[in-house]
């Protein structure tokens, strides 16, 4: 629950980045930026993070490295 709601739970596993196509890998399935996985639009994706948009606001997935270790953060 992040801000008093429920949010599907988002893995991230991978980060591929480079400045022309970066991508990653979410819940199993590679993302590109303007990809949607449930529901929400990759709207950014760095070198260690990803942004998931939807109309209820924007979800920042942190990439630690670490198996099962995604942090999820709300983004301001």
């Amino acid at each position: 629950v992040v801000s008093g709601r429920r949010v599907a739970l988002d893995k991230l596993t991978a980060i591929f980045f480079n400045k022309e196509n970066p991508s990653a890998i979410i819940n199993e399935r590679i993302v590109y930026k303007g990809s949607v996985i449930n529901g929400q639009k990759v709207v950014d994706i760095g070198k260690t993070h990803v942004i998931l948009k939807n109309d209820k606001g924007s979800i920042r997935l942190e990439f630690t490295g670490e198996e099962g270790n995604t942090l999820k953060h709300e983004r301001p």
